[in-house]
């Protein structure tokens, strides 16, 4: 079975680990960004991607995360810092495992890491869409053995 997975950040980096995620046959359920430009475009022509039912992108991450029910989700955003950790712990909330190619605050390591825990999910950072590819198949057994 395919990994359903969200984009959290429809940039360059959202772009690049969308296609790489797709090429590995994960299943793309949600594009999330917080710029009201990208708002509301089919993720399919905002990411250049082939899609049978194209995934809207939305600003509203919760909802998101709540309808969609995606194992992974890739935090490829712009943020940084408090702002990045929220988005994160919004994420983990969902029941979903994180892999962020943002930087967080070390202040906010330990609430996440708390959260990841509680809700039997994995977070981890990389510094490259190559490497959250290469990872995400790791990343979702390992939240698999915890539950």
């Amino acid at each position: 079975m395919a990994i359903k997975f969200a984009i959290y950040g429809a940039g360059t980096k959202g772009d690049e680990v969308a296609r790489r995620a797709k090429a590995k046959g994960m299943d793309l359920v949600a594009v999330i960004d917080p710029d009201a430009g990208a708002v509301g475009k089919a993720s399919g022509k905002l990411m250049a991607l082939e899609r049978k039912r194209p995934t809207v992108v939305t600003r509203d991450d919760a909802k998101a995360l709540r309808e969609s029910k995606p194992q992974l989700v890739f935090h490829a955003t712009g943020a940084t810092g408090a702002k990045a950790a929220k988005q994160i712990l919004e994420c983990v909330k969902a029941g979903a495992s994180v892999i962020t190619l943002s930087k967080v605050p070390k202040s906010s390591e330990a609430r996440i890491n708390s959260a990841a825990r509680a809700k039997k999910v994995v977070v981890a950072g990389v510094e490259s869409a190559a490497m959250a590819i290469t990872i995400s198949q790791d990343v979702a057994k390992a939240a698999k053995k915890l539950r």
